[in-house]
């Protein structure tokens, strides 16, 4: 702490101080980092709250989709393995919606909006019509956000 020949090595009230600097500045670094590691783990809480947040968004758009297509007439003449694997994908994502598994919901969108995009294809195929090809248009942005 000082050299040997310095007069505070003989003194016991300057000892002290020393320490007692020491042990400031100890405490000082100490909560540095502290709060270092609290705006870290804070800025991490916010990029995940908003990752999750863009997820959601995205699995509500893909629901909405999916229910129009389950229930829009135009739709009826679907393949009905394409509609029971709509379902399927519709009730898990009705289910993990709320979840914050972003790969899983991730993956199951991804899934839905394939099928979707097929559906819509085929549709675009058979009608040609402009709003067939808007949807179709729309599926490819989201997949595309994926």
């Amino acid at each position: 702490m000082y050299p040997e020949g310095d007069e505070a090595h003989n003194n016991a009230e300057k000892k002290q101080k020393i320490i007692d600097q020491l042990e400031h500045g100890f405490e000082l670094q100490k909560e540095t980092i502290k709060s270092q590691d609290i705006k870290k783990d804070n800025d991490e809480t916010f990029i995940f709250k908003k990752e999750i947040q863009q997820t959601h968004d995205l699995v509500e758009k893909v629901l909405s989709k999916i229910d129009v297509i389950l229930t829009d007439s135009k739709y009826a003449g679907l393949n009905p393995d394409f509609k029971l694997k709509l379902e399927s994908i519709y009730e898990k994502l009705l289910h993990l919606r709320k979840s914050t598994n972003i790969v899983k919901l991730r993956d199951i969108s991804e899934l839905a909006l394939q099928k979707i995009g097929e559906i819509e294809l085929k549709v675009v195929e058979s009608n040609k019509d402009s709003e067939s090809r808007d949807l179709l248009q729309g599926t490819n942005d989201l997949l595309k956000k994926l």
